[in-house]
This record gives structure tokens, C-alpha cells and sequence, in this order.
């Protein structure tokens, strides 16, 4: 199925079928370039006629003015962009800080009701512990006193171990790299 092209159509222009319409070919002062071609190839037949005819300085004064002009648009077409740009990043930024607030909450609602629980379990071993201890031993102050000794042992392992991890924590190597470098480029 081939259309007829209309009056003022662009005859090299493909129509639903895919293929150029029929027609005339192209018209006076028209070599079948797209439009965007020929404004460029007139400015730059325009811009030679121009300079062989003595008046290059006019030309290159224009072409100049072109060239701000564009440059200019181009300047503000990238600060608009880029005010988009910022704009969806802001918008990104207090999603995701609404999200991370909801998140903290819960962590923090998650650590308390995770600490009740281990507290009443660890109650809970204690007491297992105790009972099987006084059902073993046969008295029951004794079984308290072990359980308490176990106690102790574990906090004073604890209290070791904090002791390790506070030492790691204050980089004594790296502080010390440090001061090294600083006497090396002190005068």
C-alpha cells in the first residue's frame, strides 16, 4: 500500500510502508539533504561567500556570536540539568534518610527486646544450673556457690577480653607509625 504524498511533504520522507513516497524528487534548491544538513551546508556556503567577498570580518564577527549564543544555551541548558540533578539527589537523600530513621528505631526496639530475652535465658540457665548442681551435690547453698563462682570466672574472662579489644582499639602500632612520619619530616 503506497500514499500519495501530500502537498508540502517531504518526498523523500518513508511513509508506513517504509518506502520514500513517490514524487517529484527534490525541488529547486533542495539536493534531498534532511533539513538540519542543508541549514548547515547554506551557513557554511553563506559563511565562504561571505569571506572570498571581502567582508570576513562581519562573517567571523557573526559566526562569533553564533558561537556565544550557543555556548550560552549549552551553559544553561547544563545548570538546569544539573539543578534536576540535585534536586533528585535531595529528594533520594530524605527517602532513604526516612528509611534509615524507621530502620534505627526498629534496630534499637530489636537490641532491647533481644537483651530481655537473653537476660531471662541466661536467668533461666543459671537456675537450671543451680537446681541440677543441688540435685547432684545434695545441698543447695552449694550449688549457689558454684554458680556464682561460674559467674565470677566469666565476668573476670570478659573483663579480659575487653581489655584486649581496648588496646586494638586505640591502633597503638599505627599511633606510633605516626609519630615516627612526624619526626621524620620534622626540621
Amino acid at each position: 500500500m503506497t500514499a500519495t504524498p501530500t502537498p508540502g511533504a517531504d518526498p523523500n520522507r518513508p511513509t508506513r510502508s517504509g518506502a520514500a513516497a513517490p514524487g517529484p524528487g527534490p525541488g529547486p534548491g533542495q539536493d534531498g539533504a534532511r533539513p538540519s544538513e542543508q541549514t548547515s551546508e547554506q551557513s557554511r556556503a553563506r559563511a565562504n561567500r561571505s569571506t572570498s567577498g571581502g567582508t570576513g570580518a562581519a562573517a567571523d564577527e557573526a559566526t562569533q556570536d553564533n558561537t556565544v549564543t550557543a555556548a550560552a544555551q549549552a551553559v544553561g541548558q547544563l545548570a538546569g540539568e544539573a539543578a534536576q540533578l540535585g534536586l533528585a539527589w535531595f529528594d533520594l537523600a530524605r527517602a532513604e534518610a526516612a528509611i534509615a530513621r524507621t530502620s534505627a528505631v526498629r534496630l534499637i526496639g530489636g537490641a532491647v527486646i533481644g537483651a530481655v530475652l537473653a537476660l531471662c535465658l541466661w536467668i533461666f540457665t543459671c537456675a537450671a544450673l543451680a537446681t541440677w548442681l543441688a540435685g547432684w551435690l545434695g545441698r543447695t547453698d552449694a550449688a549457689l556457690a558454684l554458680v556464682a563462682g561460674l559467674h565470677l570466672v566469666l565476668i573476670g574472662l570478659l573483663v579480659w577480653a575487653m581489655r584486649g579489644w581496648l588496646r586494638a582499639l586505640q591502633m597503638r602500632r599505627s599511633r606510633e607509625a605516626l609519630a615516627q612520619l612526624g619526626k621524620a619530616f620534622s626540621p
